[in-house]
């Protein structure tokens, strides 16, 4: 079934591709070109993020959607922050700056940093 997914159709494009232009054509994606510097800042942070041990943060299991009392992952001190602050996406996205928030206090919370760079850098 994979591989069948792979043949390209009259306009030489797979099933993969096809997805990806239905997705952008009707505003559910935007294409690279359009994303502005913070978009792909954030995009390679979340990147960095999910190479970390995640396993290994309290109340892991625990995560799911905020209106069911889950946890969210949260990066302490902010993605809007590093951004604005100009760290490496390697500090902001690594295990020291993550942690397990309960989802309503992290939606509360929004871009702010529930702590410093300092700290996150000394850990």
């Amino acid at each position: 079934m994979y591989l069948k997914s792979l043949i390209p159709d009259e306009n030489g494009y797979n099933k993969f591709q096809r997805t990806y232009n239905t997705m952008i054509k009707r505003g559910f994606w935007t294409t690279p070109e359009s994303k502005n510097d913070f978009e792909h800042y954030t995009q390679k942070v979340w990147k960095e993020t999910r190479k970390q041990p995640l396993y290994t943060l309290k109340n892991i299991e625990k995560r799911g959607h905020a209106n069911k009392g889950k946890y969210h992952l949260d990066h302490k001190f902010s993605i809007k922050e590093g951004f604005n602050k100009n760290i490496p996406i390697h500090i902001i996205g690594n295990i020291k700056n993550l942690e397990m928030v309960l989802g309503r206090n992290n939606i509360s919370k929004g871009k702010k940093c529930s702590t410093t760079i300092n700290e996150i850098l000394k850990i």
